[in-house]
């Protein structure tokens, strides 16, 4: 059995490691290789991580400023219908003052 339990008809067991690094171009890397991809990866992740947070703030404040917009238009419309419906009541009561 060679590396990890693997054998090769090809490779004697002892050699399997170093022929399996020959065949996959980049797996024999250094620990400094690894440290360096993970600190990268990581790094990625929290830039990553960042932009949806800044995305998010921004996706927020937009939405806050459409429920503004709509709620000054509908109370604008409302505050429009309670003036007519206010000139329609005093036009009547003083259409009731002159007819009495």
């Amino acid at each position: 059995s060679g590396c990890l339990g693997i054998s090769s008809p090809l490779l004697p067991p002892s050699d399997f490691h170093i022929g399996l690094y020959a065949v996959i171009p980049g797996a024999l890397a250094t620990t400094t290789d690894i440290g360096t991809r993970h600190v990268l990866v990581r790094q990625e992740k929290l830039e990553h991580l960042e932009h949806i947070q800044r995305e998010r703030e921004v996706h927020e404040r937009v939405m806050a400023q459409r429920a503004e917009q709509r709620f000054r238009k509908h109370y604008s419309l409302c505050q429009e219908v309670v003036n007519h419906i206010i000139d329609l009541v005093t036009k009547i009561a003083e259409y009731r003052e002159l007819t009495l």
